[in-house]
């Protein structure tokens, strides 16, 4: 899992990363890469995990999302 934080947002969490080019600590921005998702080969499923917390408060990442 790869944790990041911005300005703006409290706390990211990242899991299921193969590869992470960010470090952590350092400011994200919208749309920028932070890494390759893992691609399960047995079902060539491909699923990224955002978690984003406020101290010990879970938030909805839907909203932090860009559409």
């Amino acid at each position: 899992a790869a944790a990041l934080s911005g300005d703006n947002i409290p706390g990211e969490v990242y899991d299921n990363l193969i590869s992470v080019t960010v470090k952590a600590g350092q400011q994200v921005k919208a749309k920028q890469e932070i890494g390759t998702i893992y691609t399960d080969p047995e079902t060539n499923s491909t699923v990224l995990q955002l978690q984003i917390w406020r101290e010990l408060e879970k938030l909805d990442p839907e909203l932090w999302l860009s559409k």
